[in-house]
């Protein structure tokens, strides 16, 4: 991995736009070094559900900060903001530290095996980072109950499975 920051101060997930045309991101701040994930919605969607279903499989108390095992330090951090687009994530538990471990790695480099960024966090921040991304999802264009895609904030035309246009 080219860049380990460790615990960030900030961990916050955000997004920009109005909805259709919204971007997604973590936002991470190590030690004044903005560093931005941006990210897909389905992205972010699926991985506030892996959040929620690996603090259920691990089920630990996400305050106990007992026993913490030393981190790696920060390796190779750029001086100032630092900004990707995520091609993929992976999310794991680190027992010995009580830690989770979030991967990114960039969408330009599909094929590497190795991530670009790798951040940990406890159970509680990543709970808090996955609720409000349910919520960012959520604040999203309302489904159409009979296509399921995405409807416009002006007009929405879909054709159900009789070929009859609906509006």
């Amino acid at each position: 991995m080219k860049y380990d920051i460790g615990i960030p101060d900030t961990l916050k997930v955000e997004s920009f736009g109005f909805p259709g045309e919204r971007t997604f991101r973590i936002f991470l701040d190590n030690s004044g070094k903005n560093i931005s994930l941006w990210i897909e919605k389905q992205q972010l969607f699926e991985l506030a559900m892996a959040i929620k279903r690996i603090l259920d499989i691990v089920n630990i108390d996400p305050k106990d900060t007992n026993d913490l095992e030393p981190l790696s330090e920060a390796k190779d951090m750029p001086l100032m903001n630092f900004e990707f687009t995520v091609g993929r994530l992976s999310l794991a538990h680190k027992p010995n530290s009580n830690l989770f471990v979030v991967e990114a790695y960039n969408i330009t480099d599909n094929s590497s095996e190795e991530p670009l960024l790798a951040f940990y966090s406890f159970g509680s921040q990543l709970d808090d980072l996955s609720e409000k991304a349910f919520k960012i999802c959520a604040a999203g264009r309302p489904m159409c109950s009979l296509c399921g895609e995405p409807m416009d904030l002006e007009l929405h035309m879909c054709s159900e499975p009789d070929g009859i246009l609906q509006i």
